[in-house]
C-alpha cells in the first residue's frame, strides 16, 4: 500500500492514505489514488477524503557512500557521492511540500561500501542533510540490511531511533497524531548480520533448511528457489517471537484506543508484495 521510491534516484515521494472507518488496526485498507503527479524532484498523490487521513513522505535506500561511482553486485550503475546530493534534493523537497503528517525513512541509509570509511560518520553526514533541510517535523528511521554492514547496532540504534530505548531493541511505536499510532518493526531481529549469537543460529538453522545454495556457500544467492522461497539469503532477515508478542501487544492497545495502525519495515510485510 505504500510506495517507496529511493532518494539515489532524486526522488521524494508524498503520498497521502485513507483508512476506512470500519479498520481501527490495521495497514491502511482503503487507499484511493484520484491524482498523481511526477516531476524530477518528486512525486505527489492525493487520495479521496475519509474518516482518517495521513501525508507520508517517503525515502529509502539512499545507500550513501564517499567512493567512486561503480556498480552494484548485479551489475547496475550505483552513484555512491551522488546519493547525498539526491537525499539534500528530497529533503528540500519534502520540506517544500507542506502538511505532511509524517517522513518515513525505509532504511538503507548508507551504503555497505562505508564499512571502510568511517561508517558512522557516513551516516551522521546523511542524517545531517536531511534533517538541515526538512525541518517542519522528525523523521521517522528504520535500518537495512547494508548498515549492518558496517557497524554494530549498539552504534546504529542511537543515531536512528529518537525515543527511549532502554532495550536496544529496533522496533518501537510512536503517535503520529490523535489518530494514527506508526508501529516500526525490526525486519532483521533474526539475521546472520551483527546479532547476538542465539539469533545468528536461528538464521542458521532457517536458511539451511530453506534454500540448498547455503550450505554450498552461496548464502546470497536464490538460485533454483521459487516464489516465497527466494526470500531465504542471508542478506534478508526475520522477526522472532518476542518482537511478535510485543507486535500484537501494541495493535490491541491501538485497538483498544481506537487507532488506525501505519506498519513500516525495511522488508516487505506481506509475503505477496
Amino acid at each position: 500500500l505504500i510506495e517507496s521510491i529511493g532518494v539515489v534516484c532524486a526522488f521524494a515521494v508524498v503520498r497521502k492514505m485513507t483508512a476506512s472507518p470500519s479498520s481501527a488496526v490495521g495497514l491502511l485498507s482503503s487507499v484511493e489514488e484520484e491524482e498523481e503527479a511526477d516531476n524530477s524532484s518528486g512525486s505527489t498523490c492525493r487520495s479521496s477524503s475519509s474518516s482518517a487521513s495521513l501525508r507520508l513522505g517517503l525515502l529509502a535506500d539512499i545507500q550513501y557512500a564517499p567512493i567512486d561511482d561503480g556498480f552494484s553486485y548485479g551489475g547496475t550503475p550505483r552513484y555512491y557521492r551522488h546519493a547525498l546530493d539526491a537525499a539534500e534534493r528530497a529533503s528540500l523537497d519534502l520540506e517544500s511540500q507542506g502538511n505532511i503528517d509524517a517522513v518515513l525513512n525505509l532504511g538503507d541509509t548508507i551504503d555497505g561500501q562505508c564499512v571502510n570509511h568511517d561508517p558512522l560518520s557516513c551516516l551522521q553526514r546523511v542524517l545531517s542533510v536531511l534533517t538541515d533541510n526538512y525541518v517542519s517535523g522528525p523523521i521517522h528511521h528504520t535500518y537495512g540490511n547494508h548498515e549492518l554492514y558496517s557497524m554494530d547496532r549498539s552504534t546504529l540504534f542511537p543515531q536512528i531511533h529518537s525515543h527511549d530505548n532502554e532495550q536496544d531493541v529496533g522496533y518501537y511505536s510512536t503517535i503520529l497524531n490523535k489518530q494514527w499510532k506508526l508501529i516500526v518493526l525490526d525486519s532483521y531481529d533474526i539475521s546472520l548480520l551483527k546479532q547476538s549469537k542465539d539469533k545468528r543460529d536461528l538464521a542458521h538453522e532457517i536458511l539451511s533448511e530453506n534454500n540448498p545454495n547455503y550450505k554450498l556457500g552461496m548464502e546470497n544467492s536464490p538460485e533454483g528457489l521459487e516464489g516465497l522461497e527466494r526470500r531465504f539469503v542471508a542478506f534478508g532477515g526475520g522477526i522472532d517471537t518476542p518482537q511478535l508478542n510485543w507486535l500484537r501487544q501494541t495493535l490491541e492497545e491501538a485497538r483498544n484506543d481506537g487507532q488506525y495502525v501505519l506498519i513500516m519495515s525495511h522488508q516487505p510485510i506481506m509475503p505477496e508484495s
